[in-house]
């Protein structure tokens, strides 16, 4: 506020106007704020203001207003469900602008002005400071009154006092600069500098635009502080450079000169440290190493076969896992809650062991997929018997999520089966209305709230509840008397405060001297009393205060049944955000002391919203209300996840789990199963009309016919294999693209929807019927002919392994036997061709072409080793002979013969391949190695066939063979001729690495 007397009217005007924008204005203006000044002026009379008891008056109101805080003009912020004090926000000024000059102008009259229009550039920066605001509101008050004060003097005349007010700030602006060069930073200074020198520009461009009458003004000025300014200007300019100069000189980097010919001594090696080592080189004898023969393990440490070693132990460690895990459901436990906690806990550890192992391996994922339901399945049934509200709420899986997993055998399938049906029974007995243990908890069904309703009075939780609030009181009538305190201590300082007098001097530098002055030193010991709020420790509302409640004392299968729940459902979540949480429960300083800890849980309680303990209104000034300083609940707590940083109210559809089975159909092909709600409506999706209306969207690298195919091959349900065997007889798809293998291994694998009572689903229940079974024989057939008569098509081949063995597992028994035969003839082909690129590896002296067979020989070892997985609980107990020993040991070596190049570059489809060929192989470690000792001889045949340069016409002959210490290795030698010593080979039985001494 500016007070000044008015020459014309002998009147003292009063000019109020607002120094500090408010928070709101600043953020949502765009450029710059549109200010005048003053806002409002009142005029009284001189006889008026000359009182005595009016200027006491006025003295006691403008101290009081400065000094003590209004809650009532103060701005307010909406938090916790109360209107608080904002201290960082502007105050109204209204006590000053509305109450005391309404008050002065009943006393006097409105005063008109010239008022001052200012375009201010701010910014609001809400970090810690209890002040957010870029620009000092005490700057734009001091330029303000010195504008007031020019238009005065100038009789308002808008244009003089503007030029005054310019050549005013230059001056500042170099006095500044003069004075603060010697100390601020070269930075600054140069800033400084140029901001002095934009604005001597502008009045150099001001002038020559002004009016005759004005330029004289401004000639007369520039003549005055010219010299001033150049003077400025060339000291801060010389100071800069000479700094430059100095900061040049330490960090250039002297060079010194060499010399034009080196010393004597420089040309001489004298090895001083060398001469002993390379005497005692010279002086050893170098006997020739004697050979060895290699027992026990041998030692991999290069190449490959360490590669494969490496990637073979990985497969088996999660195989081993997985058996853990599973293992776990026939174990015996002393109560549901702890058969409850164990599986889930094995649960836990089986998906940190996988991690993301299998993605987009759809074989794989699915069994990893199907092993994590089935544990669920227990795990939940076991929470519900103990806890039957469970029963209310939705199981948050729904069966059709798992519709796409692609199984290999029935027991895989009837497994499967009874994961979806109990899963069906949760939802039909759950209650529509009620969500899932994991919905928002501050609605009133939500689980936390029925379960305190359910619960005794003095069950644990209550009684949690009651100490809670009990602590909740005391703290805050403790508050209630620390507040008490100091506002007396207050009331007292404000007393002695207007019995002083201030005797404060000034300084010739313009600073305050407060030393003497007990009036300020109270003032200042009364503005540094602040007092902590409270905030309750629980909040009002039931909902929230039971989840809390249940999270402090929640029972230990309980948490392990829901974190078990929730890896689950997020596993089936794709595309998650991660986001911080303001607070977590744990963080709650209050609520700390009555902690219960459940153990390693992700999922928590945390809140979007901070506790006021944590913000700036944690502490206040006084004075201040009880109901300013106690205060309620702050944070909003719902269920978070601080191990991935989601929060669970932003995923509350349903899991799906397609899209960790990896991508398997051209990009132009809009897959029907990756939306949960297209495959969930029950309608065939393409439809017959959407195919036929999408012909103009074939892609140029398609046939229309392929186009078609694939569009109708996934759309059926019923008539799915219908479909698939009619392409295979047809020249619609092509059987030798990647593409086409994985539509068909994606289709003849995936398990389908339910169909009660069977066990194969809606798609799979073609095959009770014989006669399918025998036409899609006779087309396997077909094409296995053709490949034996033509090329080697090693995709057409895989295909042709798929079907089979899916009809193998799926066809009525009395027609199995046949489909047993089937594959007897295609591993009699796939030897054929393993023996056929082995000698064109070893034939061909061209690295390219042995580097194109060894690859063909490496897929044909795996996808010929994938037929022997009939033999892995297999109802008919099928008989593993000599031939399928001689065929199963030959692609074996050759797989581990054929990898000629690193692992890591091999395509992303082989590594993929070779992973369920190790996992499958490790699963069935136990047969493979009754076959390995059983079967010695076929073993040997194998070994003769692989290892040709023995030198003689007869075949070796080899010791009896053995298993090393318990592993997976086997060892023989081999016996010595008139041409060969005796030498020992290792064979490694599930990974068919042959070693030689």
């Amino acid at each position: 506020m500016i007070v000044h007397k008015n020459n014309n009217t002998g009147e003292v005007v009063f000019e109020a106007f607002e120094a500090s924008p408010t928070a709101p204005a600043v953020l949502e203006t765009n450029h710059a704020l549109q200010w005048s000044f003053p806002s409002r002026s009142v005029a009284i009379s001189e006889s008026e203001f000359s009182k005595d008891s009016f200027q006491d008056g006025l003295a006691d109101f403008l101290e009081q207003a400065s000094e003590v805080a209004f809650d009532q003009f103060a701005a307010r912020a909406f938090k916790g469900d109360k209107m608080i004090v904002e201290s960082r926000d502007t105050p109204s000024p209204a006590l000053i602008t509305e109450m005391l000059l309404s008050f002065l102008e009943a006393t006097g009259r409105a005063f008109p002005v010239h008022a001052v229009h200012k375009r201010v550039r701010d910014d609001v920066v809400l970090g810690s400071s209890e002040t957010p605001w870029r620009r000092s509101p005490y700057w734009l008050m001091l330029r303000v009154a010195v504008q007031r004060i020019l238009l005065t003097s100038c009789s308002d005349d808008l244009s003089t006092s503007r030029l005054y007010f310019k050549f005013v700030m230059c001056i500042v602006f170099a006095r500044l600069l003069a004075d603060c060069q010697p100390t601020l930073h070269p930075e600054k200074t140069l800033m400084l500098q140029a901001k002095l020198c934009r604005r001597l520009a502008k009045l150099q461009t001001d002038m020559s635009e002004a009016p005759a009458v004005l330029q004289q003004i401004y000639e007369r000025e520039f003549s005055k502080t010219r010299s001033f300014f150049e003077s400025t200007l060339t000291k801060a300019k010389m100071a800069i450079s000479a700094l430059w100069d100095a900061h040049k000189r330490k960090v250039t980097r002297s060079i010194p000169l060499l010399p034009s010919r080196a010393s004597n001594s420089d040309l001489v090696l004298k090895l001083q440290n060398s001469g002993r080592k390379l005497q005692n080189i010279l002086n050893a004898s170098v006997d020739p190493p004697e050979r060895q023969s290699v027992l026990g393990t041998p030692s991999l440490a290069e190449g490959t076969v360490t590669q494969v070693n490496e990637f073979a132990n990985r497969c088996s460690k999660l195989v081993v896992c997985a058996s853990k895990a599973m293992s776990e459901l026939d174990c015996s436990f002393s109560s549901p809650a702890d058969k409850c906690v164990a599986l889930s806990r094995a649960m836990m550890k089986y998906m940190d062991a996988v991690g993301t192992c299998h993605l987009d391996d759809a074989i794989l994922m699915s069994q990893y997929l199907l092993n994590l339901f089935e544990l669920w399945v227990a795990i939940d049934s076991e929470a519900t018997t103990i806890c039957p509200l469970l029963q209310d709420y939705h199981p948050a899986f729904v069966p059709e999520a798992i519709d796409m997993l692609c199984l290999v055998t029935r027991r895989d399938l009837e497994r499967l089966r009874h994961a979806q049906r109990y899963i069906s029974g949760r939802i039909k007995r759950c209650k529509n209305s009620y969500g899932t243990i994991f919905s928002d908890p501050h609605r009133t069904t939500a689980f936390p709230s029925s379960y305190l309703r359910n619960s005794e009075e003095n069950s644990d939780l209550h009684l949690l509840g009651a100490r809670i609030e009990a602590a909740s009181a005391k703290s805050e009538e403790s508050k209630r008397t620390e507040l008490g305190r100091l506002m007396a201590k207050y009331e007292k300082l404000s007393a002695e405060m207007k019995q002083g007098v201030c005797s404060c001097t000034r300084m010739p530098d313009g600073s305050l001297n407060v030393s003497g002055c007990k009036r300020c030193w109270k003032a200042r010991c009364r503005k540094r009393l602040k007092i902590s709020v409270h905030e309750g420790f629980l909040p009002q509302n039931v909902s929230p205060k039971a989840a809390i409640l249940l999270e402090l004392k929640m029972p230990t299968y309980f948490a392990a049944y829901r974190e078990a729940t929730w890896r689950l459902k997020i596993l089936g979540t794709k595309n998650t955000l991660k986001s911080d949480a303001a607070i977590v429960l744990a963080n709650f300083g209050p609520l700390q002391l009555f902690g219960h800890k459940n153990g390693a849980t992700s999922l928590t309680l945390a809140s979007r919203k901070k506790s006021f303990l944590q913000t700036h209104y944690r502490e206040q000034k006084l004075p201040k209300s009880e109901a300013e300083v106690l205060l309620p609940f702050g944070p909003a707590f719902t269920y978070y996840d601080k191990e991935y940083g989601i929060w669970a109210d932003e995923y509350r559809e349903v899991p799906w789990y397609h899209h960790l089975l990896g991508s398997w159909l051209p990009t132009s092909v809009s897959d029907p199963f990756a939306d949960a709600s297209l495959y969930m409506d029950d309608a065939e999706h393409p439809s017959s009309y959407e195919i036929a209306a999408r012909q103009d969207a074939c892609p140029r690298s398609m046939s229309s016919h392929e186009y078609t195919a694939y569009q109708r091959a996934i759309s059926g349900v019923y008539r799915r294999w219908i479909v698939l065997v009619f392409e295979l007889g047809s020249t619609n798809l092509n059987l030798s693209s990647q593409m086409t293998l994985k539509l068909f291994a994606r289709l003849a694998l995936q398990s389908g929807a339910d169909q009660r009572p069977e066990i194969l689903g809606k798609v799979h229940s073609i095959f009770h019927n014989v006669a399918f079974c025998e036409k899609l024989e006779h087309q396997i057939r077909l094409r296995l002919n053709a490949l034996n008569a033509g090329r080697r098509d090693l995709v057409c081949m895989s295909i042709l392994i798929t079907l089979s063995l899916r009809l193998h597992h799926l066809c009525p028994s009395n027609f199995r036997p046949n489909v047993v035969e089937l594959l007897r003839k295609i591993r009699i082909l796939m030897s054929l061709w393993i023996s056929q690129l082995r000698e064109e590896v070893r034939s061909t002296d061209n690295g390219e072409t042995a580097q194109k067979a060894a690859s063909s020989a490496f897929w044909a070892a795996m996808i010929c080793r994938q037929t022997f997985e009939v033999f892995l609980n297999s109802e008919n107990q099928l008989q593993f002979g000599e031939e399928e020993a001689l065929h199963f040991f030959r692609a074996s070596i050759a797989l581990s013969e054929n990898l000629i190049v690193n692992l890591d570059d091999i395509s992303p489809d082989l590594r993929r391949l070779l992973a369920q060929d190790m996992s499958r192989t490790y699963s069935m470690s136990d047969k493979i190695r009754e076959w390995t000792l059983a079967n010695s001889s076929a073993l040997q045949t194998v070994i003769n066939e692989t290892w040709t340069d023995s030198g003689s016409s007869k075949p070796r002959s080899f010791s009896n063979w053995n298993f090393v210490d318990g592993g997976h290795w086997v060892q023989s030698r081999t016996t010595a001729t008139g041409l060969a010593a005796s030498q020992t080979v290792h064979y490694h039985a599930l990974q068919g690495h042959l070693l030689i001494d």
